[in-house]
């Protein structure tokens, strides 16, 4: 009750000591997972995923469509927090 755990993962990199500090690190391990927590995260809690639509072209269609809503809606969130 009450024990934390603790991962230690081993990585390669080419920075100096005084170039990878702890969060520079984090900020290399999490950079790519950008895209999969902006679009298909936002995707899939705003609109949900529960289509069953799996003949033809229809998938794809509406998979399209639910991009071009998000698209729609974070550039909204975006123009509305900058002004």
């Amino acid at each position: 009750k009450g024990r934390g755990t603790r991962e230690v993962i081993y990585g390669l990199t080419s920075l100096t000591r005084e170039e990878a500090s702890p969060e520079r690190l984090l900020a290399l391990c999490r950079g790519p997972w950008v895209i999969e927590n902006e679009l298909f995260c936002v995707e899939e809690v705003t609109l949900g995923d529960r289509c069953r639509v799996r003949k033809r072209a229809s998938p794809r269609v509406l998979a399209s469509l639910r991009n071009l809503v998000v698209d729609i809606l974070t550039r909204r969130v975006r123009r509305e927090e900058c002004c």
